[in-house]
């Protein structure tokens, strides 16, 4: 993952933010452990003679994908001390999950409104449901014909069969590749009025065009996201004035996204942040103005950041949306703890071609600051890219 590290020390602030993203699972032998000091110490020491048969995360998913293996099996497996401890928590955590998929595909069944594109493709990017599954399920009938013909049109990007690969228990390690590959880390600390140090860790991924509209499913998904919960350009359009008026009165009829994380960490020797002396801080986004004449920079796509993009931020109760502001909004956060976050955001920004601006307004070409607050000349702002398979 890119990682920028910036040290601002500030008079005043306002900061950070959110986000909720999996972390990827733990490392699994492949042989047994005989050391005193690895892992597996909490079953064996070093006296003590391994058993006969000893598990490894390949031999169970092998089993499991058989049929010929239930999760009471497995426990009795690792009470026997068949298996280390991370085989043992890895296969129940990819197990749960296998299970969670499996009521997920039976309530979807169940109900009156049947199968969606966005239930086919979440579950299609989880592992859960192959497109030979897919493809059996529309021939049946199971799924519509429609619904069936927009999954494929959907489907047909380069990248679809680096997502199908992946020789994983249950798509973490696929889900962490996506977000390494994909996010680039900033990190900034600053001091507020009261004297509080705080670090803002912020990913930033790549500007994502309609055309790219299923790296992002992938990217917010391996987020640990639900693909339906992805904005709705409805949604979007709702939330703002401003972005309805670029659609309707300036031919900016397309959307454009970015897609990030937010965290807090407060470093302040001495003086905890906890839920008897709380602090509240902004997150947020907001660009450096330039000069119309500036050939190097975008001014207007630098002006559309700050009021005209809507944000939405995935908070442990759900999604809320930002919009008409003079800033793009990452985190209203309230902090009871010293850490708060990191919780998923998306970006929309409008877009559009013209006769006098036939590649549209490029927001590559801006010059982005962080946290809401102005800061002098001396901060290194951020740019982006848009995404291309280099960048992937």
């Amino acid at each position: 993952m890119k990682k920028r590290f910036m040290t601002i020390l500030l008079a005043g602030g306002l900061v950070l933010g959110l986000w909720g993203c999996g972390s990827s699972g733990t490392a699994l032998p492949s042989e047994p452990v005989t050391d005193a000091e690895a892992e597996n110490t909490s079953a064996y020491t070093t006296d003590d003679v391994l058993p006969e048969v000893w598990y490894t995360a390949d031999d169970l998913l092998e089993m499991w994908d058989a049929g010929n293996l239930t999760k009471e099996d497995v426990v009795k497996m690792a009470e026997a001390g068949k298996m280390n401890d991370a085989t043992f928590e890895e296969m129940i955590s990819y197990i749960e999950r296998e299970e969670e998929y499996a009521a997920r595909i039976e309530t979807i069944r169940a109900s009156d409104e049947g199968w969606s594109v966005y239930d086919l493709i979440d579950l299609y990017y989880a592992g859960a449901l192959s497109k030979e599954a897919i493809a059996e399920m529309a021939a049946t009938g199971e799924i519509g014909s429609e619904t069936f013909e927009e999954f494929l049109a959907r489907m047909e990007w380069s990248g679809e069969s680096t997502m199908q690969s992946g020789e994983n228990l249950n798509g973490e390690s696929l889900a962490k590749n996506v977000v390494e590959e994909l996010l680039a880390e900033y990190v900034i600390e600053f001091e507020d009025f009261d004297g509080y140090k705080i670090r803002e860790t912020i990913q930033l991924s790549p500007i994502f065009t309609e055309d790219d509209i299923e790296i992002a499913y992938a990217l917010w998904g391996a987020l640990g996201n639900d693909t339906s919960s992805f904005p709705s350009k409805e949604s979007l359009y709702n939330t703002s004035y401003l972005l309805r008026e670029m659609r309707d009165s300036f031919g900016c009829n397309e959307l454009e996204y970015i897609i990030g994380t937010y965290a807090l960490e407060n470093l302040t020797d001495g003086f905890p942040i906890t839920s008897d002396n709380p602090r509240s801080y902004q997150g947020a986004l907001s660009t450096k103005q330039v000069s119309a004449f500036d050939e190097e920079h975008d001014s207007n796509a630098s002006h559309f950041i700050n009021v005209r993009s809507v944000s939405v931020v995935m908070y442990l109760d759900g999604a809320t949306y930002y919009g008409e502001g003079n800033s793009t909004i990452l985190s209203k956060a309230k902090m009871y703890s010293d850490t708060w976050g990191p919780c998923a955001f998306i970006i929309a920004l409008p877009n559009g071609s013209t006769p006098n601006l036939p590649d549209g307004y490029r927001y590559d070409k801006t010059l982005i600051l962080s946290t809401g607050m102005y800061f002098t000349d001396e901060y290194d702002p951020i740019t982006l890219k848009y995404y291309t398979k280099e960048v992937e």
